[in-house]
Protein backbone atom coordinates (compact mmCIF):
# COMPACT_ATOMS: atom_id res chain seq x y z
CA UNK A 1 0.00 0.00 0.00
CA UNK A 2 1.34 3.39 -0.94
CA UNK A 3 1.46 5.96 1.83
CA UNK A 4 1.78 9.69 1.49
CA UNK A 5 3.13 12.16 4.00
CA UNK A 6 0.42 14.47 5.40
CA UNK A 7 0.59 17.89 3.83
CA UNK A 8 2.18 20.48 6.02
CA UNK A 9 0.10 23.51 6.68
CA UNK A 10 1.64 26.69 5.45
CA UNK A 11 1.97 28.89 8.52
CA UNK A 12 3.68 31.80 6.80
CA UNK A 13 0.53 33.69 5.85
CA UNK A 14 -1.20 33.33 9.26
CA UNK A 15 1.99 34.47 11.00
CA UNK A 16 2.39 37.48 8.73
CA UNK A 17 -1.29 38.38 9.16
CA UNK A 18 -1.01 38.05 12.94
CA UNK A 19 2.11 40.25 12.92
CA UNK A 20 0.36 42.95 10.89
CA UNK A 21 -2.69 42.92 13.19
CA UNK A 22 -0.56 43.05 16.33
CA UNK A 23 1.59 45.84 14.89
CA UNK A 24 -1.44 47.88 13.85
CA UNK A 25 -3.04 47.50 17.27
CA UNK A 26 0.17 48.29 19.14
CA UNK A 27 0.73 51.48 17.14
CA UNK A 28 -2.67 52.80 18.21
CA UNK A 29 -2.06 51.74 21.83
CA UNK A 30 1.37 53.39 21.85
CA UNK A 31 0.11 56.68 20.42
CA UNK A 32 -2.86 56.70 22.81
CA UNK A 33 -0.77 56.08 25.92
CA UNK A 34 1.89 58.57 24.83
CA UNK A 35 -0.77 61.26 24.52
CA UNK A 36 -1.80 60.41 28.08
CA UNK A 37 1.69 60.93 29.54
CA UNK A 38 2.84 63.79 27.31
CA UNK A 39 -0.15 66.08 27.79
CA UNK A 40 -0.63 69.51 29.27
CA UNK A 41 2.77 71.05 29.96
CA UNK A 42 4.47 68.17 28.15
CA UNK A 43 2.36 68.46 24.99
CA UNK A 44 5.19 70.09 23.03
CA UNK A 45 7.20 66.88 23.50
CA UNK A 46 4.39 64.60 22.30
CA UNK A 47 6.21 63.64 19.08
CA UNK A 48 9.25 62.39 21.00
CA UNK A 49 6.96 60.68 23.50
CA UNK A 50 5.18 58.79 20.71
CA UNK A 51 8.54 57.74 19.27
CA UNK A 52 9.69 56.48 22.67
CA UNK A 53 6.48 54.47 23.09
CA UNK A 54 6.80 52.93 19.61
CA UNK A 55 10.41 51.93 20.24
CA UNK A 56 9.32 50.45 23.58
CA UNK A 57 6.73 48.31 21.79
CA UNK A 58 9.36 47.01 19.37
CA UNK A 59 11.76 46.17 22.20
CA UNK A 60 9.00 44.36 24.12
CA UNK A 61 7.90 42.28 21.15
CA UNK A 62 11.43 41.36 20.03
CA UNK A 63 12.70 40.38 23.49
CA UNK A 64 9.57 38.37 24.27
CA UNK A 65 9.65 36.63 20.90
CA UNK A 66 13.32 35.67 21.24
CA UNK A 67 13.64 34.79 24.91
CA UNK A 68 10.21 33.82 26.26
CA UNK A 69 9.88 30.16 27.25
CA UNK A 70 6.30 30.36 25.98
CA UNK A 71 6.67 30.83 22.22
CA UNK A 72 3.17 32.19 21.67
CA UNK A 73 3.58 34.98 24.23
CA UNK A 74 3.07 38.56 23.05
CA UNK A 75 4.13 41.43 25.28
CA UNK A 76 2.88 44.97 25.11
CA UNK A 77 2.95 48.24 26.97
CA UNK A 78 0.15 48.27 29.52
CA UNK A 79 -2.32 51.00 30.39
CA UNK A 80 -2.28 50.60 34.19
CA UNK A 81 1.47 51.27 34.65
CA UNK A 82 1.23 54.17 32.19
CA UNK A 83 -1.56 55.67 34.29
CA UNK A 84 0.67 55.46 37.38
CA UNK A 85 3.48 57.01 35.34
CA UNK A 86 1.29 59.87 34.09
CA UNK A 87 0.11 60.61 37.64
CA UNK A 88 3.75 60.64 38.76
CA UNK A 89 4.64 63.06 35.96
CA UNK A 90 1.77 65.39 36.93
CA UNK A 91 2.82 65.26 40.59
CA UNK A 92 6.45 65.92 39.66
CA UNK A 93 5.68 68.90 37.47
CA UNK A 94 3.05 70.27 39.85
CA UNK A 95 5.35 70.41 42.85
CA UNK A 96 8.58 71.34 41.05
CA UNK A 97 8.59 74.24 38.58
CA UNK A 98 11.16 73.31 35.95
CA UNK A 99 12.92 75.33 33.28
CA UNK A 100 12.20 74.40 29.67
CA UNK A 101 15.61 72.75 29.22
CA UNK A 102 15.02 70.60 32.32
CA UNK A 103 11.45 69.56 31.55
CA UNK A 104 11.85 66.75 29.03
CA UNK A 105 15.09 65.45 30.56
CA UNK A 106 13.50 65.24 34.02
CA UNK A 107 10.44 63.35 32.78
CA UNK A 108 12.61 60.90 30.81
CA UNK A 109 14.83 60.44 33.85
CA UNK A 110 11.72 59.72 35.93
CA UNK A 111 10.56 57.11 33.40
CA UNK A 112 14.02 55.49 33.37
CA UNK A 113 14.17 55.39 37.15
CA UNK A 114 10.70 53.86 37.53
CA UNK A 115 11.45 51.31 34.80
CA UNK A 116 14.75 50.21 36.35
CA UNK A 117 13.28 49.97 39.85
CA UNK A 118 10.35 47.93 38.52
CA UNK A 119 12.73 45.57 36.72
CA UNK A 120 14.93 45.13 39.80
CA UNK A 121 11.87 44.46 41.96
CA UNK A 122 10.53 41.79 39.59
CA UNK A 123 13.96 40.13 39.31
CA UNK A 124 14.17 39.96 43.11
CA UNK A 125 10.67 38.46 43.28
CA UNK A 126 11.68 35.76 40.84
CA UNK A 127 15.11 35.11 42.36
CA UNK A 128 13.78 34.61 45.87
CA UNK A 129 10.56 32.91 44.69
CA UNK A 130 8.33 35.44 46.37
CA UNK A 131 5.56 35.44 43.75
CA UNK A 132 3.26 33.73 46.23
CA UNK A 133 3.07 36.99 48.18
CA UNK A 134 0.35 38.15 45.76
CA UNK A 135 -2.01 35.84 47.68
CA UNK A 136 -1.91 38.31 50.56
CA UNK A 137 -3.01 41.35 48.55
CA UNK A 138 -6.64 42.03 49.66
CA UNK A 139 -9.39 42.11 47.05
CA UNK A 140 -10.46 45.63 48.10
CA UNK A 141 -6.95 46.84 47.26
CA UNK A 142 -6.98 45.09 43.87
CA UNK A 143 -10.48 46.30 43.02
CA UNK A 144 -9.78 49.82 44.23
CA UNK A 145 -6.62 50.02 42.16
CA UNK A 146 -8.38 48.81 39.02
CA UNK A 147 -11.29 51.19 39.58
CA UNK A 148 -8.94 54.09 40.24
CA UNK A 149 -6.79 53.46 37.17
CA UNK A 150 -9.95 52.99 35.09
CA UNK A 151 -11.22 56.38 36.17
CA UNK A 152 -7.83 57.99 35.47
CA UNK A 153 -7.79 56.41 32.01
CA UNK A 154 -11.27 57.75 31.27
CA UNK A 155 -10.36 61.18 32.65
CA UNK A 156 -7.09 61.26 30.70
CA UNK A 157 -8.72 59.99 27.51
CA UNK A 158 -11.39 62.67 27.50
CA UNK A 159 -8.82 65.24 28.57
CA UNK A 160 -6.62 64.38 25.58
CA UNK A 161 -9.56 64.89 23.23
CA UNK A 162 -10.49 68.31 24.65
CA UNK A 163 -6.85 69.41 25.21
CA UNK A 164 -7.36 70.67 28.76
CA UNK A 165 -7.45 68.87 32.12
CA UNK A 166 -10.82 67.36 32.99
CA UNK A 167 -11.81 68.05 36.59
CA UNK A 168 -14.78 69.33 38.57
CA UNK A 169 -14.07 72.95 37.62
CA UNK A 170 -13.90 72.23 33.87
CA UNK A 171 -16.70 69.63 33.77
CA UNK A 172 -19.32 72.15 32.65
CA UNK A 173 -17.20 73.16 29.65
CA UNK A 174 -17.72 69.74 28.09
CA UNK A 175 -21.19 70.69 26.92
CA UNK A 176 -20.15 73.87 25.16
CA UNK A 177 -20.93 73.85 21.45
CA UNK A 178 -17.25 73.96 20.44
CA UNK A 179 -16.29 71.12 22.80
CA UNK A 180 -19.09 68.60 22.34
CA UNK A 181 -17.87 67.47 18.94
CA UNK A 182 -14.37 66.84 20.30
CA UNK A 183 -15.10 64.34 23.07
CA UNK A 184 -18.57 62.90 22.38
CA UNK A 185 -17.69 60.79 19.27
CA UNK A 186 -14.63 59.37 21.00
CA UNK A 187 -16.62 58.52 24.11
CA UNK A 188 -19.30 56.74 22.06
CA UNK A 189 -16.61 54.81 20.18
CA UNK A 190 -14.97 53.82 23.47
CA UNK A 191 -18.27 52.50 24.83
CA UNK A 192 -18.96 50.56 21.63
CA UNK A 193 -15.46 49.11 21.77
CA UNK A 194 -15.94 48.08 25.40
CA UNK A 195 -19.26 46.31 24.87
CA UNK A 196 -18.14 44.68 21.61
CA UNK A 197 -15.05 43.15 23.22
CA UNK A 198 -17.16 41.96 26.16
CA UNK A 199 -19.94 40.42 24.06
CA UNK A 200 -18.04 39.07 21.05
CA UNK A 201 -15.34 36.63 22.06
CA UNK A 202 -13.21 36.79 18.92
CA UNK A 203 -9.63 37.91 18.34
CA UNK A 204 -10.61 40.08 15.36
CA UNK A 205 -13.08 42.30 17.24
CA UNK A 206 -10.56 44.82 18.60
CA UNK A 207 -8.44 45.33 15.43
CA UNK A 208 -11.55 45.33 13.22
CA UNK A 209 -13.23 48.04 15.29
CA UNK A 210 -10.05 50.13 15.41
CA UNK A 211 -9.70 49.88 11.64
CA UNK A 212 -13.40 50.59 11.20
CA UNK A 213 -13.14 53.63 13.45
CA UNK A 214 -10.28 55.03 11.36
CA UNK A 215 -12.15 54.47 8.10
CA UNK A 216 -15.38 55.95 9.49
CA UNK A 217 -13.54 59.04 10.72
CA UNK A 218 -12.15 59.87 7.28
CA UNK A 219 -15.45 59.04 5.57
CA UNK A 220 -17.17 61.58 7.84
CA UNK A 221 -14.45 64.12 7.03
CA UNK A 222 -14.95 63.50 3.31
CA UNK A 223 -18.72 63.89 3.31
CA UNK A 224 -18.64 66.87 5.67
CA UNK A 225 -16.20 68.70 3.42
CA UNK A 226 -13.61 69.01 6.18
CA UNK A 227 -10.01 69.04 5.01
CA UNK A 228 -7.10 67.50 6.90
CA UNK A 229 -5.82 70.98 7.73
CA UNK A 230 -9.22 71.96 9.17
CA UNK A 231 -9.34 68.73 11.20
CA UNK A 232 -5.92 69.53 12.66
CA UNK A 233 -6.97 73.10 13.46
CA UNK A 234 -10.16 71.81 15.11
CA UNK A 235 -8.18 69.46 17.35
CA UNK A 236 -9.31 66.22 15.69
CA UNK A 237 -5.83 65.13 14.57
CA UNK A 238 -2.36 65.34 16.12
CA UNK A 239 -1.08 67.70 13.46
CA UNK A 240 2.38 68.09 12.00
CA UNK A 241 5.00 66.19 13.99
CA UNK A 242 7.89 67.75 12.10
CA UNK A 243 9.76 66.98 8.90
CA UNK A 244 12.64 65.14 10.60
CA UNK A 245 12.87 61.87 12.46
CA UNK A 246 11.00 62.06 15.75
CA UNK A 247 13.07 59.25 17.23
CA UNK A 248 15.94 61.09 18.86
CA UNK A 249 17.76 58.98 21.47
CA UNK A 250 18.33 61.09 24.56
CA UNK A 251 22.06 61.88 24.85
CA UNK A 252 23.52 60.90 28.21
CA UNK A 253 24.72 64.46 28.61
CA UNK A 254 21.11 65.69 28.43
CA UNK A 255 20.24 63.60 31.47
CA UNK A 256 22.54 65.83 33.52
CA UNK A 257 19.97 68.59 32.96
CA UNK A 258 17.34 66.54 34.82
CA UNK A 259 16.30 67.63 38.29
CA UNK A 260 17.28 64.42 40.09
CA UNK A 261 16.41 65.91 43.45
CA UNK A 262 12.79 66.29 42.35
CA UNK A 263 12.74 62.70 41.13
Amino acid sequence: METTEPARHNTLFPNVLAGLIIGFTEIIVAVSLASLVFSGTMNSYLARGIAAMLVTVVVHLVITGLFSSFKNAISSIQDNPVVVLSVSVVALLGSNPLASDELFATVIALILTMTLLTGVFLVLLGTFRLGGLVRYIPYPVIGGFLAGTGWLLAQGGIGSMISYPLNLTTLGNLFAADQLGLWFPGTVFGLLLFFAVQRLNHWAVLPAMLLGGLVLFYVVLLFSGTSIEQAIANGLLLGNLGDRSIWQPLPLGELTQADWGAI
